[in-house]
């Protein structure tokens, strides 16, 4: 179920007004979902999922309880509220706990599309219906799963904060194998805006690499390049983004702590190609202007020219170390050379 800011708002207000907390947070997001499944050159299932739920956490001195309910009702709200409240004065102090933050200022969202919201049944299943027909046309086996949809996410505290964003998604993965086996191709493709996904482009593109995979050959273990696809890249950055937290660096707990002391900011520790930074306005991955706990989203660079510039910090490890809080990305976003994985390929001699 998705809410309007105005809707959104006046439940949360709602919500906080049962507190009897010293602070108190509540969140609130629901979504519509869509899905299709197809395997064997065929649609299996389609689907539909929608959902509402509100949180609240509560704070009593520096002790936290936190309840979720998708029951709206005056009572079942009161009782969430009070049961947060109850949890709380039985818990233990929290050493690091960081009172709500007051009102914030957020850059506009550009995060949702209503092409997308309003994607018809017919619409959904033309896009698989792309991956279906060209690899009977090339007598593959394609499998695979689209999801598109919309959703919301809304924060308010008894601080004076509150903040909304919708949002909208729309997704289509397949994996294509050639009849004997033998042979695999895969892409992943993810977007705000539905009509970016190119269902002919994209099997067409897993089609030729499940053909150049067949009959795979045995190679000798050694050192070998590796060239990485897109999706396996994306992932790969990923990862790598949930291990820069500033504070396991920091206290000697990762990679990028500095022998003796202190972190790697400013060390150059990879190709001079590479440029990662999150922007939740870019209009390649654009995404929520904020937090989950209201924290505003800017444009930030975590490597420049290979040079490491920021790592990721919460409220809490900034005021004891003295330095500003970086919260955790909504995106990340990797520039890096100008060639293809084609000519990447074509100028390596012995690469995997």
């Amino acid at each position: 179920m998705i809410l309007s800011e105005n809707e959104a708002k006046n439940l949360l207000t709602k919500v906080l007004s049962n507190s009897k907390a010293d602070s108190a947070t509540a969140t609130l997001e629901g979504n519509n979902t869509y899905n299709i499944r197809f395997a064997r050159n065929s649609i299996s299932t389609n689907g539909f999922s929608d959902g509402l739920s509100v949180s609240i956490t509560s704070n009593i001195g520096k002790k936290s309880g936190s309840v979720s309910t998708n029951k709206f009702d005056d009572a079942s709200i009161k009782e969430a509220v009070k049961k947060s409240e109850d949890i709380a004065r039985v818990s233990p102090d929290n050493k690091e706990f960081m009172p709500p933050l007051g009102a914030q200022s957020y850059v506009s969202a550009t995060n949702f599309s209503q092409d997308t919201e309003n994607l018809s049944g017919e619409k959904r299943s033309d896009k698989v219906a792309y991956v279906i027909e060209q690899s009977m046309n090339n007598s593959v086996t394609s499998a695979g799963y689209m999801e598109d949809g919309t959703a919301f996410y809304a924060v308010m505290n008894t601080n004076g904060l509150f903040a909304y964003n919708k949002s909208s998604m729309a997704q289509l993965s397949s994996t294509i194998r050639t009849n004997d086996g033998t042979g695999s191709g895969r892409f992943e493709k993810n977007y705000v805006d539905v009509n970016k996904i190119n269902g002919s482009a994209l099997a067409d593109w897993a089609i030729n690499r499940s053909k150049l995979s067949v009959n795979p050959q045995e190679i000798k273990p050694g050192r070998y390049t590796v060239i990485l696809e897109h999706a396996a890249a994306a992932d790969m950055l990923s990862l790598c983004l949930n291990f820069m937290g500033s504070r396991w660096a920091d206290e000697g707990r990762s990679y990028f702590s500095k022998k003796g002391g202190g972190t790697i900011i400013g060390d150059t520790i990879a190709d001079s190609k590479l440029n990662i930074y999150s922007d939740p306005n870019d209009p390649n991955a654009p995404a929520s202007p904020f937090s989950d706990s209201g924290e505003p989203q800017q444009k930030i660079v975590w490597f420049e020219n290979g040079t490491l510039k920021n790592l990721h910090r919460n409220r809490f490890w900034a005021e004891k170390t003295s330095q500003p809080s970086v919260p955790y990305p909504s995106n990340v976003i990797m520039q890096g050379g100008t060639k293809s994985v084609e000519e990447l390929i074509a100028e390596s001699d012995d690469a995997i």
